[in-house]
């Protein structure tokens, strides 16, 4: 386009913050681009000529060796520049990631939206119905599956709404369950201690023994020696002599 290099740039034109250098997304980088210049000007020659002041690296290398005046509108700079970069396009994926999505076993439902959302974001022209038909296939069998079988949601925002009641009773049951869990105790170890010595019963001697058959409720225990456990002194035992 003739005159590009000749044209001022508005009136309080900033230099665009974003930056390309060859590895990224080239069609995410245009759309980066053409929004920041656009508030400014829409005009081709505008965009063209702030053009290299965003490439860096292998990328500026590449629009200072174009032949001269071999840009002649926005449209054929995007074109030859996304077909340059088009090894470092992001691949985007099928219905099929989805179709093989599971939630896995002990997986919060707050994990896996987030997860599943991810996935679908980066699926380009996906129709709504598909993604409701993908998230009731994908759930683990549970209440939130099962509300959705038997009340399946209209529209997106209505599964996103029923969803976050759902995670809001998953993470008050789960927080309940760890502040009722008792803490671990530890295993204190204490010193061994030798055991008190066992009582022992005192041995009565066979007269002893006869004179506590004789007199069970008035006499203590004798000992051998005449003295009774309290210390008192009983008078021996006298034998009977035998008779002739």
């Amino acid at each position: 386009m003739d005159g590009i290099t000749e044209t001022p740039l508005p009136n309080k034109w900033k230099a665009p913050t974003v930056t390309y250098d060859g590895t990224t997304d080239p069609d995410e980088f245009i759309s980066i681009y053409t929004n920041q210049v656009g508030l400014y000007s829409t005009d081709d020659v505008v965009l063209c000529k702030s053009f290299s002041v965003a490439l860096r690296g292998s990328a500026l290398e590449w629009f200072m060796s174009l032949p001269p005046y071999t840009i002649d509108s926005f449209t054929t700079l995007t074109t030859t520049f996304t077909t340059q970069f088009d090894t470092s396009r992001r691949h985007d994926l099928t219905t099929i990631a989805l179709l093989n999505l599971r939630q896995e076993e002990g997986e919060p439902l707050r994990v896996f939206i987030d997860r599943f959302g991810a996935i679908a974001m980066k699926i380009k022209d996906l129709i709504p119905n598909l993604i409701l038909m993908y998230m009731m296939t994908s759930l683990r069998p549970g209440p939130f599956a099962d509300e959705l079988a038997m009340r399946p949601p209209l529209s997106m925002q209505e599964l996103r709404k029923r969803a976050a009641m759902f995670i809001r009773v998953e993470d008050m049951r789960r927080y309940q369950s760890n502040a009722q869990t008792p803490l671990a105790r530890t295993d204190i170890r204490r010193p061994n201690k030798e055991p008190p010595p066992a009582r022992t019963e005192p041995s009565y001697g066979a007269e002893t023994c006869e004179v506590l058959q004789l007199c069970p409720l008035e006499c203590a225990p004798i000992s051998h020696t005449g003295r009774s456990p309290a210390g008192r002194t009983h008078p021996p035992t006298q034998k009977v002599p035998k008779s002739t």
